[in-house]
């Protein structure tokens, strides 16, 4: 990627969060920027291929970190759910807008529906593991896991967007991430507790 492409990229993703998506014109990144409108229309010649961009981008570092297999311990799980949860606050202006952004850019759907079945695999594997490594009681069954595992992913998608219309602003992305993770202690044994209790949980 060209350093040109790479500071467009970031300098939309600051102008989209401080402004709003739509509120954001590509002469206003170009100006920002300080380079001519032709040549930032070299590198994206449509605003939807710069979202289309940084959508990709924290895609793959979410690909890249999350492993297929899942998380074997409540710390790997930790860190993967902060991860997801602090992407949301670097996109939030993606976030307070998934769903408008989906209609008018068919692409970010489609990418919108890989991610969350990603997610959803990613959390229905960790639970498997959790209880063949002892960590969730022997009654936390597949049923559980798809229930769980729905929650979760839609808590995660949809949260920021009912924090950008409330006004009181009551809950952020770590208190959030907080309460997901406290959806797995009914399901603890007495070791999984325990786990969760030496979690490091400090903010990213």
């Amino acid at each position: 990627m060209t350093d040109t492409r790479q500071q467009i990229i970031e300098t939309a993703l600051t102008l989209f969060n401080e402004k709003g998506y739509t509120s954001v014109s590509m002469r206003d990144i170009s100006n920002t920027l300080g380079i001519s409108i032709g040549n930032m229309t070299y590198h994206f010649p449509r605003k939807a291929q710069i979202v289309e961009a940084v959508i990709d981008h924290n895609k793959m570092r979410l690909f890249t970190s999350m492993p297929q297999e899942g998380a074997s311990t409540l710390a790997e799980y930790y860190e993967i759910m902060k991860m997801l949860y602090n992407l949301q606050s670097e996109e939030k202006f993606y976030f307070s807008n998934m769903l408008e952004i989906a209609r008018d850019i068919p692409q970010i759907y489609e990418t919108q529906q890989t991610v969350r079945q990603v997610i959803f695999n990613y959390y229905k594997c960790s639970f498997a593991n959790f209880k063949k490594n002892g960590i969730v009681v022997d009654t936390f069954d597949e049923s559980i896991y798809d229930n769980l595992a729905f929650t979760l992913l839609y808590l995660a998608c949809f949260w920021h967007l009912d924090y950008s219309m409330s006004k009181d602003k009551c809950f952020n992305h770590l208190e959030i991430l907080e309460v997901s993770c406290k959806t797995l202690i009914p399901y603890l044994t007495k070791e999984g507790i325990k786990l969760f209790e030496d979690l490091d949980k400090k903010p990213a």
